[in-house]
């Protein structure tokens, strides 16, 4: 049985290079192949290893991807980041 994204879940993971850097996401709604996040923001779901997944960054090498199996508990979200919020505080420190 396949684990999928529930809508109103929050699920995150941390960033490979830097391990206080925490990317979550909220689903808001879901269709067979997409999730969409409470921000509008929509991905397109894969599946591995019977888990749904996304790339909440978009597909490069070291990406973070989230999968079915990230949910957090509501009192985790609090202390997690937007992961569009940590992308733009990324980016800005390494000036792409």
């Amino acid at each position: 049985m396949t684990k999928t994204f529930q809508t109103g879940k929050t699920y995150s993971t941390r960033s490979i290079g830097d391990h206080n850097c925490i990317i979550s996401v909220t689903i808001a709604k879901r269709t067979a192949k997409t999730v969409t996040a409470t921000n509008g923001k929509t991905f397109r779901i894969n599946v591995y290893d019977n888990n749904e997944q996304i790339w909440p960054w978009g597909k490069y090498s070291m990406s973070p991807i989230i999968d079915a199996t990230d949910r957090i508990d509501s009192e985790d979200a609090a202390e997690s980041y937007d992961y569009l919020e940590d992308f733009n505080n990324v980016a800005s420190r390494h000036h792409y």
